[in-house]
């Protein structure tokens, strides 16, 4: 096992209907790094028992976490009070990752990815928090402080001044000293409606983590984070294709395990339009369906094998 992993902590957050999405995140992930000694947890509000077995037994080293009531009462009231974010309230699910404490590295990931190469270089950054610039850092622009509205520079920010670098929250690579459980409370305290008086965005956790934690985020490359609805941004700003990043995003509306979706776009709807890199995500469903049945069938051979397979002329 490297060192570099042991001492790391993989978080995943998902709803029911993500299960597919985290599926593949996962199963990528290890197939990418097979050395992977980390912890894996994915952090939940509510998952039946049964699919919860289903997965640590597909991923032996996973994990479950529910979501702060704390956080989920918040999340609640924030809803109330700003109908237009309720969609989107899930997102604040990446809050928990901040709770992990006693990794030298913690690192969040959206469960809508697909792990195409090693990142594990990122795990020699003594940077407190990895990421990757957001739709408005592509296309060369900033945010309002105070609203978060996209502006094109600096010098038409408000009194609050404007945001810089700003950043999306899908891949996130953060370092122990800002983990634990006071810093995921002061997180988890800035969840309220004054948090976002005046703020003119429906952005969740990418409004509070980019405001949290201005000047602390260092950029890499989106070949960590590639976003499939921003691929001739990126491809103009740093150069690089869709078949060459390490981790595609499949940002947007449609996700490749939701067909339903994608009949709005038959029916004439454009907003649903799939992406093209969708075929991508269908082998990888299709490998990590086939493996887990592989080792389902192992786990029957080996208790067999131990002695509890029925005997000649016994009732099976």
């Amino acid at each position: 096992m490297s060192a570099r992993w042991s001492d790391v902590c993989l978080v995943f957050a998902a709803t029911e209907n993500f299960l597919p999405g985290a599926v593949v995140s996962i199963g990528s992930f290890l197939k990418q790094h097979p050395r992977f000694g980390g912890d894996i947890v994915l952090c939940h509000d509510g998952l039946p028992g049964q699919l919860r077995e289903s997965l640590e037994s597909a991923f032996p080293p996973l994990r479950f976490e529910r979501v702060g009531a704390a956080l989920e009462q918040r999340l609640i009231r924030l809803g109330e009070a700003r109908p237009a974010m309720r969609s989107k309230l899930p997102d604040f699910y990446s809050l928990e990752a901040f709770r992990m404490e006693g990794f030298r590295k913690v690192f969040y990931c959206d469960c809508d990815l697909l792990f195409r190469g090693p990142v594990d270089e990122l795990f020699d950054s003594a940077e407190s928090l990895l990421c990757c610039g957001d739709t408005e850092f592509m296309r060369g622009w900033c945010h309002d402080a105070d609203t978060y509205r996209p502006i094109e520079s600096p010098s038409r920010a408000g009194p609050g001044g404007a945001l810089e670098r700003t950043f999306s929250c899908g891949v996130l690579l953060i370092d122990g000293r800002l983990t634990g459980e006071r810093a995921y409370s002061e997180l988890a305290e800035l969840v309220t409606t004054e948090s976002w008086h005046g703020a003119d965005t429906v952005h969740s956790d990418q409004f509070l983590l980019n405001r949290r934690f201005a000047g602390q985020q260092t950029l890499v490359s989106s070949t960590y984070n590639y976003r499939t609805h921003l691929v001739d941004a990126i491809r103009a700003r740093e150069g690089i294709r869709a078949e060459e990043a390490k981790v595609l995003h499949f940002t947007g509306a449609v996700k490749p395990w939701m067909p339903g979706r994608m009949m709005w776009q038959l029916m004439g709807d454009g907003r649903f339009s799939p992406s093209r890199f969708f075929g991508l995500w269908y082998e990888a469903w299709l490998e990590c369906l086939a493996s887990g049945h592989l080792r389902a069938v192992a786990r029957v051979a080996g208790r067999g094998a131990g002695g509890a397979a029925p005997q000649p002329g016994e009732a099976e």
